[in-house]
């Protein structure tokens, strides 16, 4: 189910990307998101209003009612 950003809840899959999605984390509340930033930084948990993933903000899915 498609949810608005401001409807966001714990555990939602938000999606990342510029034409297509490329990048998926794990919303856990207070604006912040844990996902695998890359091979070398490994897991973090980061802001949504970072400069750079706010850019590619996709949208958001919940698939655990």
């Amino acid at each position: 189910m498609y949810v608005n950003k401001s409807e966001l809840k714990p555990g939602d899959l938000v999606m990342f990307g510029r034409g297509y999605i490329n990048h998926v984390g794990i919303y856990i509340g207070n604006n912040q998101f844990i996902h695998a930033e890359n091979g070398r930084t490994g897991v973090v948990i980061t802001s949504l209003d970072a400069a750079y993933y706010s850019s590619v903000y996709v949208g958001a899915r919940r698939i655990i009612q």
